[in-house]
């Protein structure tokens, strides 16, 4: 998930689009344990345990 995170801010740099960088997550999405994964995981509770992570994150509410 890092990497994926990564590759994404690189490629709207590299376009020219540098304001782009807020991440969406899904809510009580799990995305891993690494730090790009935890900033945009839906959980709480890991987030608590190893914040502060990314800022720039939105989170979209469960389909159901």
């Amino acid at each position: 998930m890092d990497t994926a995170l990564k590759i994404a801010r690189a490629y709207h740099q590299a376009r020219g689009a540098c304001r782009r960088t807020q991440f969406i997550g899904r809510a009580k999405g799990y995305h891993g344990m690494g730090f790009g994964g935890l900033s945009v995981s839906g959980i709480g509770r890991q987030k608590r345990d190893f914040g502060p992570l990314l800022e720039e994150v939105s989170q979209l509410p469960l389909p159901y």
